[in-house]
């Protein structure tokens, strides 16, 4: 059976819809091609418009198979293109999540926060699911989002992936989870969900 995503989502500020090959060259100018977005990332910088065209193929067949969904994620004052966030379904009742956001336009990070707020609260409240995680190299400063939205971190997975667009050989990965046990505990000892303080 399908895990069933929504094709949209709405912050009020920003809009959150499922990729299409359209928007190959303003990912790829935006994200995939960029030299700084993309150097911690697990796979290679893409080298022209075509390899964000396939790579976007390759996301919608998987979504249509109910393997997992990525967003494009908007700014709806001026359609600018923030960032991505995608929702792997092959560990369920476990949703594994995945952020890149673009280091173009002022509070990119800020916004990509509220986003992935969103989009993990939509998540822990499907009632066929038991928590989300999400692995992040050591190496990269967005484990502080994943600690700002209440996950936790668990265990340090030794050489989990490669980074290519540094170099050769793999990196360490910290592995966060936000449960919904974890979550009810978190709560107790003051997490809220919620609008970020800015």
């Amino acid at each position: 059976m399908i895990f069933e995503t929504p094709s949209e989502l709405d912050t009020g500020t920003l809009r959150l819809r499922t990729l299409g090959v359209s928007d190959a060259p303003a990912l790829f100018d935006a994200i995939y091609g960029d030299v700084e977005t993309t150097r911690y990332l697990s796979f290679a910088r893409h080298r022209s418009v075509d390899d964000t065209t396939e790579f976007i193929e390759t996301l919608l067949r998987h979504t249509a198979v109910g393997m997992r969904r990525c967003w494009l994620v908007t700014d709806r004052a001026d359609g600018a293109v923030v960032g991505t966030i995608e929702l792997g379904m092959k560990t369920l009742p476990l949703l594994e999540v995945g952020v890149t956001t673009s280091r173009r336009g002022p509070r990119r990070r800020v916004s990509m926060l509220h986003a992935t707020r969103h989009v993990v609260d939509w998540a822990l409240a499907q009632r066929s699911t038991l928590g989300v995680f999400a692995c992040c190299a050591t190496n990269n400063v967005a484990h502080g989002l994943l600690e700002r939205l209440g996950f936790v971190r668990h265990a340090v997975l030794a050489g989990y992936a490669e980074q290519p667009n540094q170099g050769p050989g793999s990196v360490d990965y910290y592995l966060y989870l936000r449960s919904k046990v974890l979550l009810r505990e978190a709560r107790a000892t003051g997490y809220r969900s919620g609008p970020v303080p800015v």
